[in-house]
């Protein structure tokens, strides 16, 4: 299951970066505030996730 949640985190991240070069190419518009949040909450979710999925089963060392 972590492997799944680690590859839909990364594909999360690509659409975010993808929206972004997307949105920025077809309007013409590269500092769109609708457009940074779409974006940053994309790829934060994404990060985060894959961080997650990366470090949940590791036990801290003591």
């Amino acid at each position: 299951m972590d492997k799944v949640i680690w590859i839909l985190s990364w594909i999360l991240v690509a659409i975010g970066a993808v929206f972004y070069f997307a949105w920025g190419f077809m309007f013409d518009v590269w500092t769109d505030v609708g457009q940074y949040s779409l974006t940053v909450t994309l790829i934060g979710f994404g990060l985060l996730g894959a961080l997650l999925a990366k470090y949940k089963d590791e036990e801290p060392a003591q």
